[in-house]
């Protein structure tokens, strides 16, 4: 391992020893595991109802409705998380005037930039999966086992990874706006405009090219869209063929932004 590997290894792991203990990130994990306890004991009858009028497996409707009911919840304050610590990860060691010591050892910016962005981006995996496996507990707990443990288990892990993959690119995009504007305030701005913009604005039909890139409108186009991944009529395998190349695109325009967020630091001047 070069030098610098151990230095963005260490990055890595105080960033997300730091993150795990804000107090935003707490307080969204008690939001969201009051939402896991309020959807598996609230929707405990429409499932039993559910499952009794349908032809189709009960474990089709846990899958369907069950985890279905809970996506945008989960989604939407995952990535409001992502969101606020990629905005802060380095913006805020600048306001701390604490980035000049870091750089005053043998490491490169672009070490400092990448890892932040490992360790921000495994905080988000571990924060996704745990939200996502006590809605799956709760659901499990109130209601019964999934008759169909591996198709279960199977999509519920792909949502877990496309969920991260998104938030993983608004990580990234957020981080760049605290590389390029380096101002508190001003990063705050772009990241409640960027919210809104995400998941509230009506995107007029003009601007349909918007569809096509934005990081929402492809996480619930993968997720909950036609032959998406919570719909059980279609086979994994067919859900995996047509939304793989989004997957992927997601993925590559990710690393694209990290690759950027490292030329821009590295050309900075103000620390």
């Amino acid at each position: 391992m070069s030098p610098a590997g151990p230095a963005v290894v260490k990055i890595a792991g105080n960033e997300f020893k730091r993150t795990v203990g804000h107090p935003l990130v707490i307080i969204t994990s008690l939001v969201l595991l009051t939402f896991a306890v309020l959807n598996g004991l609230g929707g405990k009858e429409m499932l039993v109802d559910l499952s009794n009028l349908s032809a189709s497996d009960p474990g089709d409707v846990i899958i369907n409705t069950g985890l279905g009911q809970v996506l945008y919840s989960i989604a939407f304050l995952c990535t409001i998380v992502a969101v606020f610590v990629g905005a802060m990860s380095i913006v805020r060691e600048r306001s701390k005037n604490s980035l000049m010591p870091l750089l005053t050892k043998p490491l490169y910016r672009r070490d400092v930039v990448v890892g932040k962005f490992m360790g921000l981006s495994l905080f988000l995996l571990f924060f996704i999966a745990f939200n996502v496996a006590m809605n799956v507990f709760m659901i499990i707990l109130f209601f019964e086992m999934p008759t169909q443990m591996g198709e279960f288990f199977l999509r519920v892990f792909s949502f877990i990874l496309v969920l991260f993959v998104e938030c993983s690119l608004a990580l990234a995009v957020m981080m760049l706006a605290g590389v390029v504007l380096q101002d508190l305030l001003k990063v705050a701005l772009v990241s409640v405009t960027y919210v809104f913009l995400e998941w509230f604005a009506m995107i007029p039909a003009s601007l349909g090219w918007w569809v096509n890139i934005s990081p929402r409108s492809m996480f619930f186009s993968i997720v909950m869209s036609d032959r998406a991944l919570m719909d059980t009529s279609i086979t994994y395998s067919t859900w995996m063929s047509v939304h793989l190349p989004q997957i992927l695109l997601m993925i590559a325009v990710t690393v694209g932004i990290i690759l950027l967020n490292c030329i821009v630091f590295g050309r900075a001047d103000d620390i």
